[in-house]
């Protein structure tokens, strides 16, 4: 279910761990025909590595250092 978060974009622009919280609760809603999904499935799910940082975030560190 990560990677296809990341796969369809659901995180673009979000920074904050809220943010994403909300952006994947929104996405898992839509995809469970109107349900939220339980908070236990959704503290497991940002747990996983895709969903831990924007991919805004890890984009810009190579640019960061000056070396290259």
């Amino acid at each position: 279910m990560a990677d296809e978060i990341t796969q369809q974009n659901v995180l673009a622009g979000a920074t904050t761990v809220a943010a994403r919280t909300l952006l994947v609760g929104e996405f898992l809603t839509g995809k469970s025909g109107g349900y939220p999904p339980p908070k236990r499935f959704m503290d497991l799910l940002m747990l996983k590595p895709q969903l831990r940082r924007s991919q805004k975030t890890e984009a810009a560190k190579p640019e960061l250092l000056p070396f290259g």
